[in-house]
């Protein structure tokens, strides 16, 4: 943060950022600079997630908003330290709704302002703190159990909502299919919604800083083989595969291209998920549940690293490095892209290659919403399906869907654990309805596309080489073997014909 208040005016590519750091006075900018060259670092939680960078994010929020709140020196006050000390009592970087409390329980060892003489903004000072990692239902209880006076209500809940609000919008950090996401219809300010555009830009300003000053390969260990990548069974992805490569989100963003994830892994923006043909033998569930499950492309040797263990994933992610999120024993992770020449064969196992079009999974369950929606549009454009809403049954189930994945966020702790148990279940009840639809869709279009009559059944593979002939591959042969359908490309050594 010092870095951008030093050089705002060289900022030419950040337009949020300068818009609203130059609207400052020159006596609320003096402020905000010193509140943040001051912070006691010693105190704050030692994490890329949720430590300075997170308290200099929700700090610079909280100003926005204060200020525009009309707040008086005092209540700015407040809400400043609050800003910056509200995570110090966390012990790790997962969701916990208690660390509130153990941060309020801590901040008298931190603040030293005089205004704290006053034994109620010291209170008030607390509670919010407290407040902040707790559900909107306890803001008066939460108010009570602090012995508040009543005639201070209003100054509570007017900060406690600011605070919530300004830590709401560092989840900007997150990208959007992470299910800790920002949700902009929980913010409760009108000025915390004009702040998104700016909380999202920081965020990359921050992120650009930590992958370039700590990102290191060095780090990971890695073995030489060649390996598997599935995309399992989006029809519509594999020209694009063939023609450009397997690509990393990252490098994806550099070609403009985009293709939706069915759920995020650990792989950040830089890394691509595959199984070397080393581990196969062990029949892993990278291999059982992906590999076997879809279209696999046999890739060329390839440097291969393995991943960060899943209680070092804030570091991971400080660091743009790989985590073990799924604990899957023959998972390794190829960096930024496997090139198209590098990619040998391809193939589809025999037991889906034939099953009908209709009888195969195209969408996962996941807590976030948005990233199914996201799927779902992104199958329906390349169907040429004008639009979700003609479809009222699909449109009804993602509503209730949506519903289900709501009401989770808007739960506390103790109901999340709970829900932890059945929701799964009610999703996936949901999700094979939708599946259905879609599915019916497909076999519809590549009905009309391959000339065929409705009620004929269209297998798997007959989609697979429809969408392969659209390439640029102009030699190879497809083997029908005991256990795979193979697509061998042989780009380097022989020039052979389409046959």
């Amino acid at each position: 943060m010092e870095q951008i208040l030093e050089n705002i005016d060289e900022l030419r590519s950040s337009q949020n950022l300068r818009l609203h750091l130059s609207s400052l006075k020159e006596k609320e900018f003096y402020y905000f600079k010193e509140k943040i060259k001051n912070i006691k670092k010693e105190f704050l939680y030692r994490s890329k997630i949720h430590g300075i960078y997170h308290s200099e994010k929700v700090a610079l929020n909280a100003y926005l908003i204060g200020l525009e709140q009309n707040l008086d020196d005092i209540d700015m006050e407040i809400l400043m330290d609050a800003a910056i000390y509200h995570d110090i009592g966390r012990i790790n970087d997962f969701e916990d709704a208690f660390h509130g409390l153990a941060s309020a329980n801590n901040i008298d060892k931190v603040v030293n302002n005089v205004i704290y003489d006053d034994v109620y903004n010291l209170k008030i000072l607390k509670a919010i703190i407290d407040y902040h990692s707790q559900n909107d239902k306890k803001l008066r209880i939460n108010f009570e159990n602090y012995e508040i006076k009543e005639e201070y209500y209003d100054r509570y809940v007017k900060l406690a909502k600011m605070l919530k609000d300004a830590d709401a919008l560092d989840r900007k950090r997150f990208v959007e299919k992470c299910n800790a996401a920002l949700n902009p219809k929980f913010l409760r300010f009108n000025i915390s919604h004009k702040l998104i555009n700016l909380a999202e830009e920081i965020n990359k300003f921050y992120w650009k800083i930590i992958e370039e000053k700590n990102f290191s390969i060095s780090e990971l260990e890695y073995t030489e083989s060649d390996c598997l990548h599935s995309i399992g069974f989006d029809f519509f992805r594999l020209t694009s595969v063939l023609d450009k490569g397997i690509l990393s989100y990252k490098r994806m963003q550099m070609e403009q291209m985009t293709f939706p994830k069915n759920f995020e892994g650990g792989n950040s923006s830089l890394w691509i998920s595959v199984v070397p043909t080393s581990l196969i033998d062990k029949k892993g569930e990278g291999f059982n549940h992906f590999i076997k499950r879809g279209i696999t492309f046999f890739c060329d040797t390839q440097t291969l690293y393995k991943p960060l263990e899943y209680n070092r994933k804030a570091e991971a992610m400080s660091k743009g490095l790989p985590y073990d999120k799924s604990n899957y024993i023959d998972e390794l992770y190829a960096y930024y892209e496997i090139p198209k020449n590098d990619i040998i064969g391809m193939f589809v196992v025999k037991e889906f290659a034939e099953k009908d079009v209709r009888d195969v999974v195209y969408l996962y369950n996941t807590l976030h919403y948005e990233t199914l929606k996201e799927k779902i549009m992104y199958i329906l454009k390349n169907i040429n399906y004008n639009s979700l809403e003609e479809n009222i049954e699909l449109c009804n189930l993602l509503n209730e869907y949506k519903k289900i994945t709501d009401d989770y966020e808007d739960s506390d702790f103790e109901t999340r654990r709970e829900l932890n148990i059945e929701m799964p279940h009610k999703l996936n009840s949901l999700l094979i309805k939708i599946n259905d639809i879609i599915s019916n869709l497909i076999y519809e279009y590549y009905l009309r596309k391959l000339n065929k009559n409705k009620g004929d059944k269209l297998q798997v593979i007959e989609a697979v080489i429809y969408e392969f002939q659209k390439s640029k591959v102009l030699c190879y042969y497809i083997i029908k073997g005991d256990e795979e359908y193979i697509f061998t490309l042989n780009r380097r050594k022989y020039t052979y014909t389409k046959k």
